[in-house]
């Protein structure tokens, strides 16, 4: 709702805010988001940490995640 300022004034940074505490707390819907934010140009352009939350997610179930790590290659188990 913060993003797309439906429901109350568009407030990016609140919703990243909002999804990084999520995401520190485990839940995989809130770190593929903060991933999104995270590697967004606009938002945070944090692309390297943005790999490891989306890996992060994957590992925690979330299958939007794991599409985007398999499409990218990226390597998601813990060897």
């Amino acid at each position: 709702m913060f993003i797309l300022g439906e429901g109350t004034s568009a407030y990016p940074l609140k919703a990243i805010e909002l999804w990084k505490d999520g995401a520190k707390k485990g839940n995989p819907t809130c770190m593929f988001f903060y991933a999104h934010s995270l590697e967004d140009p606009n938002l945070a352009n944090r692309p390297d940490e943005a790999k490891q939350w989306f890996i992060k997610a994957t590992r925690a179930g979330n299958l939007a995640a794991n599409e985007i790590c398999k499409k990218r290659g990226w390597k998601i188990t813990d060897e």
